[in-house]
């Protein structure tokens, strides 16, 4: 029984310790004058997509509690509650999955976006020789 209140605390903590880390890390961003817009910006979406996650997480924790709590508190506990409990918690680990998606998918596209600007601007290899694109 312990278990679960322990395993729900855990994901509580562990939620609020990232929401914190990713707002000191857009605060950081925020504040770097050698960022352009397109990266601040990038850091805000990126920001909001991985506070969101992150207290989604906390969100399942809270609920996984609750709904222990009150199986154990109130019983019977009626099936139908319970079941839209637990398609609640299963939806909110859905979506924590499909912004961790989407955030993969974001950054891969960000730095190939960045990279393919950096070799915009750099098109002569350190020996000053134009680029060879065939190779």
């Amino acid at each position: 029984m312990h278990s679960i209140y322990t395993f729900s605390l855990l994901l509580i903590v562990i939620s609020a310790a990232l929401v914190i880390w990713h707002v000191v890390a857009w605060k950081q961003a925020k504040g770097d004058v050698t960022l352009c817009d397109l990266e601040r910006q990038f850091a805000w979406r990126q920001c909001r997509r991985r506070v969101q996650a992150s207290g989604m997480i906390g969100l399942i924790g809270l609920g996984l509690a609750g709904l222990w709590f009150a199986a154990n508190r109130f019983q019977p506990l009626d099936t139908v509650v319970v079941t839209v409990c637990l398609v609640a918690l299963a939806g909110f680990a859905v979506w924590v999955i499909l912004l961790a998606l989407a955030d993969v998918v974001a950054t891969r596209i960000h730095f190939r976006r960045m990279a393919r600007q950096a070799a915009r601007e750099q098109p002569y290899e350190k020996n000053g020789q134009p680029k060879d694109d065939h190779e």
